[in-house]
């Protein structure tokens, strides 16, 4: 079944921080990558303008994806504060202060791969917080690239290196169960009428 068959490479152990991105198409992008590489959870820091998602970028994967917002005044704090909780480990992408490869981050930790804003990078606030920067080496006069081209291409070397690394990086026997029967009744067109008809049946039983 296709559901298991996707389930089995779904992993927590890589998770997406879009640090508050503008353009709904790049968000969109970011989110359809992470859905494609198999990253469960993405973390969206808001910019000013919440994001209402791009349908012809996004094709269907926020439909497969948790989608974590943070908002208000203590959004960025809110959301570095929820990841270190859950013992991930804050990687900013940064082509301006990094001096690692992404090719040499390790992962002795569960990894939250933080992506920044189109014109400025990665905040102040995040980059103070990061346990690690890293840059995605380039050999043009372009100094950087699209947001949602380097997180595809960050991602398509972080999870190819995480498959050939022997950490245990699927899904928990709990997590994979709830996360199966959320998608078996996403797909099902009406569930709450056949959640109806079940509790009549159980009714006049």
């Amino acid at each position: 079944m296709r559901l298991k068959e996707v389930l089995a490479k779904r992993t927590n152990y890589l998770t997406v921080v879009t640090d508050q991105v503008v353009d709904p198409h790049n968000i969109s992008a970011i989110c359809r990558s992470a859905e494609c590489f198999g990253v469960q959870n993405i973390h969206l820091i808001e910019s000013n303008f919440p994001f209402r998602g791009a349908k012809k970028i996004q094709r269907g994967s926020l439909n497969w994806v948790n989608i974590n917002r943070y908002d208000g005044e203590y959004k960025t704090q809110d959301c570095i504060q929820a990841l270190k909780a859950k013992g991930y480990k804050i990687v900013a992408v940064s082509p301006h202060a990094a001096s690692k490869s992404i090719a040499d981050l390790n992962f002795d930790k569960p990894i939250a791969l933080v992506m920044g804003q189109e014109q400025n990078g990665v905040s102040r606030e995040i980059m103070d917080a990061a346990d690690e920067c890293v840059i995605i080496p380039m050999h043009g006069f372009t100094e950087s690239l699209n947001v949602s081209v380097a997180c595809s291409i960050a991602l398509f070397d972080l999870r190819k290196r995480l498959e050939e690394s022997g950490i245990k990086w699927q899904l928990s026997d709990h997590d994979r169960d709830e996360l199966y029967q959320q998608w078996l009744f996403d797909s099902i067109k009406r569930p709450d009428l056949i959640i109806e008809h079940y509790h009549k049946t159980i009714a006049n039983k």
